[in-house]
């Protein structure tokens, strides 16, 4: 009996082993087949919007692409339907908080300000005023608020910031070689900070 149980356990393990493996193996597919998915995704909606075809968006096509995307809509906390800046710090926060956790991580940072580098700075230490490593949205919206972008992007100084607004700065921003275009390996580095 003894050995019939050791037989029954052992046998018991191996199943476990194998069910394990089995479920991660499932699952490391199932997230490579996501991957693909989103990487084929990305470039299908890239040309659905490329409405003359040739393979980069000008400004009017990204815009158009921003709007049907709906990117910005539950931003507008007040439902004005314009952007206030604690709303474009928060809905900028969130984007760039790819865990959700309600802070930012110095990679999350590094990949969210990747485009705004050159023009903003790397100011991670510097907005860090706690210096414990993470950025709350207190922390991240008094540092951006000492940056340029606020009066950068609000076009027509009244505080207040439109869609067009918004994805003017942003096309710009995308805009990484200062072309007046974005191709799609421009889309696809962007998209993907942005959650896209």
């Amino acid at each position: 009996m003894k050995n019939i149980n050791k037989t029954m356990k052992k046998a018991g393990t191996i199943f476990t082993a194998l069910f394990l493996t089995a479920g991660t193996t499932a699952f490391a597919q199932d997230y490579v087949e996501v991957n693909n998915e989103l990487g084929v995704e990305e470039v299908g909606e890239f040309d659905d919007w490329d409405a003359n075809t040739d393979e980069v968006w000008d400004e009017t096509e990204f815009n158009t692409w921003f709007d049907d995307y709906g990117f910005y809509d539950d931003w507008d906390a007040n439902a004005d339907g314009f952007y206030e800046e604690d709303e474009v710090s928060d809905g900028f926060f969130n984007e760039w908080d790819e865990d959700g956790d309600g802070y930012l991580t110095d990679e999350e940072y590094d990949d969210g300000n990747s485009g705004w580098v050159d023009e903003y700075g790397d100011n991670f230490d510097e907005w860090d005023v706690n210096n414990d490593d993470i950025l709350d949205t207190e922390e991240y919206a008094a540092g951006l608020g000492e940056t340029e972008i606020f009066n950068d992007w609000d076009a027509d100084g009244d505080g207040l910031y439109s869609d067009d607004e918004l994805e003017s700065g942003l096309f710009d921003t995308w805009d990484t070689n200062d072309d007046n275009l974005i191709d799609d390996e421009e889309f696809n580095e962007f998209g993907y900070d942005y959650g896209l």
